[in-house]
Parts: C-alpha cells; sequence; structure tokens
C-alpha cells in the first residue's frame, strides 16, 4: 500500500465566544476588486540549442520581431534552422488592488512550441493585453532573463519581469451609488448574507433616521449596498466603514467541511462533521460508525473502542489497535483519529472519505483540490 504523507487539520471554530469578532472585510470582498491577467505571446532567445525545430509560427515571429527592430528578414527560411529561440505564452496577474503606470510585477513564461527547454533564455520585449479578445490595449510590457519553475524546463517565471505601462484601476462602484459584498466561498450562505445585510443597517440606521435600509442580500454570495447622499463625496471612506463592520460571531454561518488534497495527502476538516451508522470495509480495514458498538466489540473481541469506531486489520483476526477511549460524539475526527491511530495511509483515508461521501452518510459538503 502506497504511504503518503498525511496532514489531518481539525478546525474548530469557536464563534459563540464573546471574546472572538469578526469584521465583514474578513469574509467578505469588493465587486470590482478582483485579479486581473494581462498576456501576450513572446519569445525566449539564447537557448542552448534546446529551442523550437522548424515550427513556421515560431520564425515568422523572429521574422517579425527583427522587422519591428530595423533588421528585415526576407527569407523566413533563412531562420527556420535556428534552435536557440522558443515561442512562449507570457502571463501576468495584477491584484484585486490594481496597478500604476511604472509598476513592476512577476510574470509567468511557458513554452507553447517544441522547444526542449527554457533553460538559460531571455524573454525578448513582449506587449501584453488584456483577458478580453476585443481589448488590444497594451497594458505592460514584459523582458528578462527567465528563472525555471520547479523541475518544468519548459515553464519558467520572470521576476519583476513586467512593468505596467497604463494604469489598472479596480472600481468598486456600480451606477455611482451602490457597492456589493462578495462573500467568501468558504462562508457562503443564504443565512449569512441576510445577517451581514441586517447587520449593516442597523449601523447605519441612526444616520438615516431609521427609515430606510440601505443593504439588501441578493443571494447567498452577494450582498448590494446602497451608498447615501452624504457619504457619495467619499465613496472609500463608505466602504472602509461598511468593511470594518464588526459581525456578532453567531450570524457567521459556516457549513460543515471536509477539503481533500489527493496530490499531497492533506484532509481538512471544518467544525463538527457528523457521520449517520454505517460500516465500512476498505481493504483490510473494518470501519463502525456511531451506535454499531455492539457489533464492533464484537467484531473487536472486546476491545475498547474510541467513540464507537473500530478501525480493524483482518489478518490475524485478533490484531486490534491500542485504542484509549476519547470522550465527544462521533464524527468524522473522531473516525480520522482512530485511522491514525491504526496508521491508516492517507491515500485509504480520502478513499473511505469519499465512499461515505457517495453514500450520503457524511454530512458535509466533500471539497477536491
Amino acid at each position: 500500500m502506497k504511504r503518503l504523507t498525511s496532514l489531518s487539520l481539525l478546525l474548530f471554530y469557536s464563534l459563540a465566544s464573546s471574546s472572538f469578532a469578526v469584521e465583514i472585510q474578513s469574509i467578505c470582498r469588493l465587486k470590482g476588486q478582483e485579479p486581473v491577467t494581462l498576456r501576450g505571446i513572446g519569445l525566449v532567445t539564447g537557448l542552448a540549442g534546446t529551442g523550437d525545430q522548424r515550427i513556421d509560427v515560431t520564425s515568422t515571429a523572429l521574422a517579425r520581431s527583427l522587422e519591428l527592430m530595423g533588421n528585415p528578414t526576407l527569407d523566413v527560411r533563412a531562420i527556420a534552422a535556428a534552435r536557440n529561440v522558443a515561442l512562449v505564452a507570457v502571463t501576468c496577474t495584477v491584484p484585486a488592488e490594481g496597478g500604476r503606470e511604472g509598476e513592476s510585477l512577476d510574470c509567468f513564461v511557458t513554452s507553447i512550441g517544441n522547444a526542449r527547454g527554457l533553460l538559460g533564455g531571455r524573454l525578448m520585449m513582449t506587449a501584453l493585453t488584456g483577458p478580453r479578445n476585443d481589448d488590444q490595449t497594451v497594458y505592460a510590457i514584459a523582458q528578462g532573463a527567465i528563472t525555471l519553475e520547479g523541475l518544468d524546463v519548459n515553464h519558467a517565471r520572470i521576476e519583476k519581469g513586467i512593468t505596467l505601462s497604463q494604469d489598472l484601476f479596480a472600481p468598486f462602484v456600480a451606477c455611482g451609488d451602490r457597492i456589493t459584498l462578495v462573500i467568501d466561498q468558504s462562508h457562503a450562505s443564504m443565512t449569512t448574507a441576510d445577517r451581514i445585510a441586517r447587520r449593516i443597517n442597523d449601523k447605519f440606521a441612526a444616520q438615516l433616521g431609521g427609515l430606510v435600509p440601505i443593504a439588501q442580500a441578493l443571494d447567498a454570495k452577494n450582498v448590494e449596498v446602497l451608498i447615501p447622499p452624504f457619504h457619495r463625496e467619499n465613496h472609500v471612506a463608505f466602504a472602509a466603514d461598511v468593511l470594518s463592520t464588526v459581525l456578532d460571531p453567531d450570524s457567521i454561518h459556516t457549513q460543515a467541511r471536509v477539503v481533500i488534497n489527493e496530490k499531497s495527502g492533506t484532509i481538512v476538516v471544518t467544525g463538527e462533521v457528523e457521520i449517520k451508522p454505517l460500516m465500512v470495509a476498505h481493504r483490510n480495514l473494518l470501519v463502525f460508525g456511531p451506535n454499531q458498538a455492539d457489533l464492533a466489540l464484537q467484531a473487536a473481541q472486546q476491545a475498547r473502542l474510541p467513540n464507537n469506531f473500530s478501525p480493524l486489520v483482518a489478518a490475524p483476526p485478533t490484531s486490534v489497535p491500542p485504542f484509549q477511549d476519547v470522550p465527544g460524539l462521533a464524527n468524522l475526527n473522531d473516525l480520522l483519529f482512530a485511522m491514525d491511530r491504526a496508521q491508516v495511509g492517507a491515500e485509504d483515508k480520502i478513499s473511505i472519505i469519499k465512499e461515505l461521501d457517495k453514500s450520503g452518510k457524511l454530512h458535509a459538503v466533500v471539497i477536491y483540490e
């Protein structure tokens, strides 16, 4: 059985504690303030014979670059045999806060031809445009020596490799008089959206004479807030006031989730993820769920079991992990604890959780990364 390094993080949200406070900006962002990806097609030169081999589009791009630099090539075939050039895609992500002209950011370079590697290359000056095909505005210029990303010789990075040639603002006011709060995925629910709207209305009720509510939940992820007339001269101050609004911890409704990263073998459990009565047989493992203590005890030959869960090794039949009693309700945390004690690998843990999810016995949303 393949062994994977497993990290089980049990995150307990003690939201009922009066000492725990959450501001709206901790779980929401302003609509309009999203990262923007710039893109372009460029050439990496200076490769030690590992560039593209006889690709017409690469030769054409190189000929065009030479022409723009005042060195026109009359016959593209003359440079078709070059092995030190590779056609690449260049991308850069401008952060949600936007960017200003002259600012430098990192960019990523990926070979799109048949180059055998980009090691030692340098990106020629490349224009980057916006994500929409109908927008051909040049927002940045990329160039510089590349550094390989990990072990993949066809993916590289250039630190501070692009310089913005245009301001990229992140407008967050719609129609001149409203903003929209976008709740992050891990907290999005109808309950949370409604409570955020109510809390904002309560906060500004005194300023508005308690007559007109300014916030309205649109759905599980979006809360629209109307900017009062006396705040429309300073949108930033109003948005900051809204985002810094403190929520009652009990108003944050978080659905139980299990996040699984199969590549790293990581399992993250939030809250108390309950499990219905069940019995799972997986490889040489038997798992008994809550309210099946009698079956588990009989199968384990009267062994003591933590919270009614019993991972058992089938051969020899008398081999039972040395469990100790653990107080608490039967839930996924208990099951993971029991499997840890039985030295069950991450691969098997993830397989069992998948089957629990498919059977409808797991009271949580399972997210695979």
